[in-house]
């Protein structure tokens, strides 16, 4: 069942209840209101919000709970636009922000850390950078090891990259400079940039740095860490039971 969005006269907290995508949301929508967020999971996994079970059990008690505060950075993204006027659109990003070749071709991609070339002529289908708060999303899927929600890093994941390469990605300090870019000067291999859900359309150049002003406080209950690290155990099992599957076939 979906509900309508409520908000109290005076409230002191958002409470987002569904799945991770919608804390997603409701932070992209609310960080400038400086309230802090509680994430109640009615979808999947979770593995940024709490139990719902305990809040529709007990929801007075569980209001009363000794809640973790984290604060979580947000992603300032930049990029360039193909139109030759050196035109550039920025965006806000909680999770992750990438670019990725036009379906059905390799692309190539220059990744520059802190004005320094640290991969050049990568090849595949694109190069992500993600939060703590992303590092279990997107970026996971594509083979990084997920980081603490309180960490000091960001996660580099490469997605889909020619193993000539030795090559998935990296943790970096949050506080870096990513720039990645493609290597394609003709754009017969066009990308195309996101942050979060937006869509920037073809682009040739995406610069990420952690937000000097946009970022939220997010609330756990007791037994949240505990409960994210079986998650991630039970995901991590998943996914070597899925490769050894598909190992199995293609011998």
């Amino acid at each position: 069942k979906t509900f309508a969005p409520h908000c109290a006269q005076n409230p002191n907290v958002i409470v987002s209840v569904g799945g991770d995508g919608t804390l997603l949301n409701a932070v992209r929508k609310e960080w400038c209101r400086r309230l802090p967020f509680i994430g109640i999971n009615t979808g999947h996994e979770g593995f940024l919000l709490n139990l719902d079970t305990a809040i529709r059990d007990n929801p007075s008690w569980f209001l009363q709970q000794s809640f973790t505060s984290v604060l979580m950075p947000m992603l300032h993204v930049e990029v360039t636009k193909p139109d030759g006027s050196g035109s550039r659109q920025s965006e806000i990003a909680f999770n992750d922000a990438w670019l990725q070749v036009e379906r059905g071709k390799m692309g190539w991609f220059e990744l520059e850390i802190n004005g320094t070339v640290i991969q050049s002529g990568i090849t595949g289908d694109g190069i992500l950078v993600a939060t703590p708060a992303g590092s279990t999303a997107y970026a996971y899927n594509a083979g990084t090891d997920p980081v603490p929600l309180e960490a000091n890093t960001f996660v580099i994941a490469g997605l889909n990259i020619a193993r000539k390469h030795n090559w998935r990605g990296e943790p970096v300090p949050d506080d870096a400079v990513i720039t990645i870019r493609s290597a394609d000067a003709t754009r017969w291999r066009r990308v195309y940039g996101m942050a979060d859900n937006t869509d920037f359309g073809e682009v040739t150049e995406m610069t990420v740095r952690k937000s000097r002003t946009a970022s939220a406080e997010v609330l756990f209950a007791p037994g949240f860490r505990e409960r994210r690290r079986r998650l991630l155990q039970g995901t991590s099992e998943k996914h070597v039971v899925a490769g050894r599957r598909h190992a199995g076939h293609m011998m």
